[in-house]
């Protein structure tokens, strides 16, 4: 393999954002101009009622980062388990870091959980198969159900829109996106089909969108030179 092939497939795991969702940061909270206002001495200042404390509705499982033994990924708490065939390898959890942008930390559940509540996106898994080439990586958000459940034409155009973005940022040229339903671990899923040009070669890629709980995960699927993408959805189950 030269190595300007090897380039274009380990970088394709450069477009990882959600589209629909992508990485968002928490804006700070407006601070408060207080209004100077006299308060006649007669008048007395309540005391403050006390405050009643509301237990929190339970959101379902917490994310936890999932365990890879071998050429087998599992995460309990999004139902998924990705069990791939010889050739395929798996990045340890100092490259999940690396590539999370969170340099000399080490992957783990609260690792993940603390850039979820910071408005981040979570690349779980990522895994690479040179001989293909191919790559699949699983990024996962907090759900934003009540825009995206059961209106796959909203979910499609805001996705398709952030993505083409991406790629032109990248530099790949030849855009093709569509978005269709696929059967995808025995149910109906949304997805995005895309092929894209870069260094004159072509990259197919396939970005199912799952929920679970309070979760949206993405599993992304990048094949060099020939369209692949469908072909590895058998190696992808849920646990139950």
């Amino acid at each position: 393999m030269s190595n300007n092939t090897l380039k274009v497939i380990l970088s394709s795991f450069m477009i990882l954002s959600l589209a629909a969702c992508g990485n968002k940061e928490k804006e700070p909270d407006p601070v408060p101009t207080p209004e100077e206002t006299e308060v006649p001495e007669e008048q007395e200042t309540p005391e403050p009622e006390p405050e009643t404390t509301e237990e929190p509705e339970s959101t379902g499982i917490e994310l936890q980062h999932g365990e890879v033994s071998g050429q087998v990924y599992q995460n309990e708490s999004l139902n998924l388990v990705i069990d791939l065939p010889e050739g395929w390898t798996f990045m340890d959890d100092a490259q999940l870091a690396e590539i999370n942008k969170q340099t000399g930390e080490t992957m783990n559940s609260d690792f993940a959980r603390n850039m979820l509540e910071n408005g981040l996106t979570v690349i779980d898994a990522y895994a690479y198969d040179m001989s293909l080439p191919a790559t699949i990586n699983v990024v996962v958000s907090q759900s934003d159900q009540d825009v995206t459940t059961g209106n796959t034409e909203l979910l499609y155009s805001m996705s398709e829109s952030t993505l083409r973005k991406e790629f032109e940022s990248q530099g790949y040229t030849d855009i093709e996106i569509t978005g269709l339903d696929v059967n995808f671990m025995g149910e109906t899923h949304p997805c995005l089909k895309s092929t894209v040009t870069q260094q004159d070669q072509q990259l197919y890629y396939r970005q199912v969108y799952c929920y679970t709980g309070k979760y949206l995960y993405v599993i992304t699927i990048v094949t060099l030179g020939a369209d692949h993408t469908e072909e590895l959805f058998p190696y992808f189950t849920h646990i139950n």
